[in-house]
């Protein structure tokens, strides 16, 4: 199983336009990989306690150089850490329309044994709607709107696509899954999948580290 603080990354590391923690030094990198120069954006940064106390907040400017990584000012988890072990980072990187181009999220802990606190997380039930599928070219799509009304951040939600039969409907394509979302945060997760596929979507599945699972039928 690959460990929970490892799956952020590797789902958004290819990212043309990318936002990263560095690791262990906690230095912020902006990572530009398009030929194109990218120029006004503003990265946003987000220190929380698992009790959702903000920690630290801070915003930077910057122009991102084609193929090219700009370096931003280290994050001060080392001094946090001396009264919360555990932290949730959270990174927002926006256009100079305003417009959100990239997201991260990390859950850092000052040493092995502050990862056992993710334990005592107490669970949430976010809010959600499913939309009745779409058509988008080849594809069907449906989409989902997650909620936090709560005061605890709620990590690795996961959405799978079913049939009537609870089945998963393969293949399916999410535009984001494993989320976080901090409490009044909102997300948009789109899923395609083929109009070639004989079963037909019924619900969605949602579960998490500290969401109990439950089923949300489309079109409500």
């Amino acid at each position: 199983m690959i460990p929970m603080r490892h799956i952020t990354g590797r789902k958004k590391a290819a990212e043309p336009l990318h936002v990263q923690l560095n690791l262990p030094g906690n230095e912020l990198v902006v990572l530009n990989t398009t030929r194109e120069p990218r120029p006004g954006l503003r990265v946003r940064t987000r220190v929380v306690g698992l009790d959702n106390s903000e920690l630290f907040s801070r915003e930077d400017r910057l122009d991102a150089k084609a193929n090219a990584a700009t370096p931003l000012a280290a994050v001060p988890l080392d001094r946090l850490f001396a009264s919360h072990p555990m932290l949730l980072v959270k990174l927002y990187m926006t256009d100079r329309s305003g417009k959100t181009v990239a997201e991260n999220f990390y859950w850092r802990g000052k040493d092995e044994a502050a990862y056992q606190m993710l334990n005592s997380l107490q669970n949430v039930t976010l809010s959600s709607s499913v939309a009745a599928p779409i058509s988008v070219g080849d594809d069907m799509m449906v989409a989902v709107t997650l909620t936090n009304d709560t005061k605890v951040p709620a990590l690795n939600a996961k959405l799978t696509l079913v049939d009537t039969a609870g089945k998963r409907i393969l293949p399916a394509f999410y535009n984001d899954n494993y989320v976080a979302l901090l409490p009044g945060e909102t997300r948009r997760i789109e899923i395609r999948y083929p109009k070639t596929v004989g079963a037909a979507p019924a619900a969605v599945t949602l579960r998490g580290w500290n969401l109990p699972e439950m089923t949300r039928p489309i079109g409500r």
